[in-house]
């Protein structure tokens, strides 16, 4: 009896960590054969990670960002879409967006963030202080990698999650959302930037930065190199414009 209870168990776990251990384009496939109950949070993901998950080809080597401007990354309004971990505004580290965990039972080794979390913010930016609370899930904008906060309903858009036995981190998949394309827009090319060598204005791209998130930019040179930008280093918004800079040699403005 003492066997067959030692040899059940282990088949148990050896198919678990099978069901977590799944390539991105098979986990949800996995999730709906076996029935499996998924939940949705918004979650900080590095940068590392996100970008992995799009696909783009130097992922592993982008990492948090150390940034000189200490206000810049810790005002909600320029840096919108991002989180950083250290409070002195001195990292930018990744993206806070919704996430569908296929295995919510790992989620008791995060840091859960509920609407009891609450903490002010005072930056101050072109001479001028001010302070902004941030509660519940706009907590984890100051806060530890792959904390999150639980959403009650399903969002409009999202990235697929779950954590992996074998490897003992987190994985990211598929990211569902609406794809547009577009048209009309216009490019303007300034070798001589304000913020950077290189800045790209583009123009015709009707965003409203108000109700939307960009959570990143990739930029894909003539020889097929991918880049994945940044908050605030690479990609900020101004007034009547959304503006995005690429550091090193190249460099966007959107």
């Amino acid at each position: 009896m003492r066997l067959k209870k030692v040899f059940a168990g282990a088949l148990a776990a050896a198919m678990l960590m099978c069901a977590v251990a799944v390539p991105a384009f098979a986990a949800e496939e996995v999730e709906q054969e076996n029935c499996l109950t998924s939940s949705y949070v918004q979650m900080n993901i590095p940068y590392a990670d996100f970008y992995k998950a799009a696909g783009v080809d130097n992922a592993s080597e982008i990492d948090a960002v150390t940034s000189a401007t200490r206000n810049k990354t810790r005002a909600g309004n320029l840096a919108a879409g991002s989180y950083h971990v250290n409070a002195d505004g001195t990292d930018i580290t990744g993206v806070s967006c919704p996430v569908k965990v296929l295995t919510p039972w790992a989620l008791k080794n995060a840091k859960q963030v509920t609407d009891a979390d609450s903490y002010d913010i005072t930056v101050t930016l072109k001479g001028k202080e001010s302070t902004t609370t941030y509660t519940g899930a706009d907590a984890l904008f100051e806060n530890e990698s792959y904390a999150y906060y639980k959403l009650n309903e399903t969002p409009a858009y999202y990235i697929t999650a779950w954590y992996n036995l074998l490897s003992g981190k987190w994985e990211f998949g598929k990211v569902h959302a609406t794809e547009t394309t577009v048209e009309g827009a216009t490019v303007e090319l300034n070798t001589n930037g304000h913020h950077t060598t290189y800045e790209m204005k583009i123009s015709g791209f009707d965003l409203d930065y108000k109700t939307n998130k960009v959570y990143g930019v990739v930029l894909t040179t003539a020889d097929g190199t991918e880049y994945g930008l940044h908050h605030v280093t690479n990609i900020w918004h101004q007034k009547n414009e959304r503006s995005l800079k690429a550091k090193h040699s190249h460099s966007m403005v959107l």
